[in-house]
């Protein structure tokens, strides 16, 4: 009975993105409190206009950087891919996969069972659906960065 309530939790809120907001918000309050909670005031004096201590808690607000540095490494870590010119087109990988998976079957027909027509029977390299918003953004995505950068012979030959 518990671990099917347990179990329907986890599938409506993934553990990754609770785990990342429960680190956020304890992130942010600590350090909230950190900083309110570090100022000196000396309510016993009772200066007048003197509601605010005009002291900055030095070491509190590094301990917060570091936190909060730590945090958004976390965060980066969560898409190691990212989203720039220079990482991975994971679409091309899937797609080049599923070209060599289809050369493997062609070229080992004779050791398996017959072969039945497929809907890429008749293409050499077929081309793989794509959704109408992913099809916008092909590119070729192993050129890298350096693909169009011109460089003379002389500067990277041996010879002279």
């Amino acid at each position: 009975m518990k671990i099917t309530r347990i179990a329907d939790f986890t599938s409506v809120i993934g553990s990754e993105l609770c785990y990342i907001l429960v680190v956020t918000i304890a992130t942010y309050m600590y350090c909230i409190a950190l900083i309110i909670g570090r100022q000196y005031l000396d309510p016993l004096k009772g200066y007048p206009k003197n509601d605010i201590d005009l002291y900055v808690p030095f070491f509190t607000l590094l301990q917060f950087f570091f936190y909060v540095g730590w945090l958004k490494v976390a965060e980066m870590i969560l898409n190691p891919y990212g989203e720039d010119d220079d990482d991975f087109e994971l679409n091309w990988c899937l797609d080049r996969s599923v070209h060599l998976t289809y050369l493997v079957v062609d070229n080992l027909q004779l050791k398996h069972p017959k072969v039945t027509k497929d809907f890429f029977w008749d293409e050499m390299e077929p081309i793989l659906p794509q959704t109408r918003q992913s099809a916008k953004f092909f590119v070729h995505p192993q050129l890298g960065s350096a693909f169009n950068l011109e460089v003379e012979e002389a500067e990277y030959s041996s010879n002279g």
